[in-house]
Parts: structure tokens; sequence; C-alpha cells
């Protein structure tokens, strides 16, 4: 299973650190479950903020193919159910 998690940075130094404290445990049960076979993660701002080579933005026929370019956050869950 994959879970999204939001914590504040404090806490993740401790966890990084050795040091997990009690309250990490609610914040697994309060993270947000990907769903099995979900595809790439992507960040919009890479999508967004890239032009093409002369400085225009892309035409949506290329899309699909600069977006496979783009680095994953996370990438897709090929498990099936």
């Amino acid at each position: 299973m994959q879970i999204v998690i939001d914590i504040p940075e404090k806490m993740y130094e401790l966890i990084k650190d050795g040091h997990v404290p009690f309250r990490v445990l609610d914040v697994i049960m309060n993270g947000t479950p990907l769903p099995k076979g979900h595809g790439r993660i992507l960040d919009e701002k890479d999508i967004l903020d890239t032009k093409n080579n002369d400085g225009g933005w892309y035409d949506l026929v290329d899309m699909p193919e600069y977006i496979a370019g783009v680095k994953a956050i996370i990438e897709a869950d090929s498990e099936k159910e």
C-alpha cells in the first residue's frame, strides 16, 4: 500500500534521526491511500512552467510525448487487484 501523508518538517527530521514520536501513528492514520493501479504522479508545475525549445508553449498534440518525459514524484503502481 502506498499512502500520502502531510507531516510537519520538525517531525520529519526527528523521524529521519531515528526518533519516532508517538504522534506519527496519528499522521499515518490520517494519510490518503493511493488507489491500486494509479498512474504516475507528477508535479503540475513541472508541466505548466516548461516551454518548448522555441520559448513557446507545446501544442496539445505534443503534450502526451512531453508529459511522458516529465519526472514522476511517485511512479505508477502496476499492481492489479
